[in-house]
């Protein structure tokens, strides 16, 4: 009887070991798939879109952990350097600045028209007032990179 019993839990252990490596597999290849969604590329914009179903916004997330995520995840790839984005999928800033990537969002609370607007799909986006490594982002919010000339 004893013996049983613990042949039993050894069974119920592996499959529940088997049953948390697949689900965990599972679920990175969905947050692959959905981290995919949340990016778009249009010429020389990029958009990301805040999904809380795809990553856990809290109040001090801000819009460098996203990228991390969306990152790690393969959906964009991007450096920093001297605490600036100094590129996004290769496109890199030139050492004179002629052209630079601009950080743009529909959120009007942390936004302006301070380095001005840029308009994606009939919807106009105004300058962020934080760069993405202090911005706070909000579920649903949309941000926009785009390589401006000066």
């Amino acid at each position: 009887m004893k013996r049983a019993l613990i042949i039993l839990l050894s069974v119920l252990c592996l499959f529940g070991f088997v049953g948390c490596d697949s689900g965990e597999q599972s679920t990175s290849a969905n947050n692959a798939e959905l981290a995919k969604e949340m990016v778009t590329v249009v010429d020389n914009t990029v958009i990301i879109t805040v999904d809380s179903d795809y990553f856990t916004v809290k109040e001090d997330t801000v819009l460098l952990d996203y990228m991390q995520a969306l990152k790690a995840d393969g959906a964009i790839d991007f450096a920093i350097k001297d605490g600036m984005v100094s590129a996004i999928n290769g496109q890199e800033n030139p050492a004179d600045w002629s052209r630079c990537w601009m950080l743009y969002t529909n959120d009007t609370e942390l936004s302006n028209e301070a380095w001005g607007t840029v308009e994606v799909d009939g919807i106009t986006y105004f300058s962020a007032v934080l760069g993405a490594e202090e911005l706070p982002i909000k579920d649903g919010k949309t941000y926009v990179w785009e390589f401006k000339s000066f």
